[in-house]
């Protein structure tokens, strides 16, 4: 009884390395078909605000800078899903990390990829956790991204860590 349930899990646990496989490799797929068209409409629109700013106003100027920004966030938010494909696979690696330099340095790409809006990071100081830092930082990274987007109907937004 104990051999056949031995074996059953052994059978289980190959079929489900073979489904995480298959996974992965329809993931990545995705992500590249998913990046063709995005690099299209930021070239397209980066060539189009090049030929014809002249003829543009100020309002389609700047459609076509939102038009860009966002492609080159989705583009971003497919690395951070192809990194968490990557991480998934890998071992936990427990460190201790410092949550506060990592917070640090999400702000302020934040604050670069949102020059339009006014961001304040409140980030205490020496926040030392014991984490896998890749893992704490794709984390990090999306509820920091996820405080802006949120606040975006505010005059100023705080966020604090």
């Amino acid at each position: 009884m104990i051999n056949e349930l031995n074996i059953n899990l052994t059978l289980k646990a190959d079929e489900l390395k073979k489904a995480n496989v298959s996974l992965e490799s329809f993931a990545y797929s995705v992500a590249h078909d998913l990046r063709a068209p995005l690099r299209g409409i930021d070239g397209w629109s980066y060539a189009l605000k090049e030929d014809y700013a002249a003829v543009l106003d100020a309002t389609g100027l700047q459609y076509l800078d939102r038009i860009r920004s966002d492609a080159q966030k989705m583009g971003a938010m497919i690395d951070v899903f192809l990194r968490l494909v990557r991480l998934t696979h890998d071992k936990v690696k427990v460190s201790t990390v410092n949550l506060a330099d990592m917070a640090l340095d999400i702000a302020k790409k934040l604050q670069r990829e949102n020059p339009d809006r006014v961001l304040r990071f409140e980030i205490h100081k020496d926040l030392l956790v014991s984490a896998d830092p890749q893992f704490l930082e794709v984390a990090l990274a999306n509820l920091l991204q996820n405080a802006v987007k949120f606040t975006r109907s505010r005059a100023e937004a705080v966020i604090e860590v």
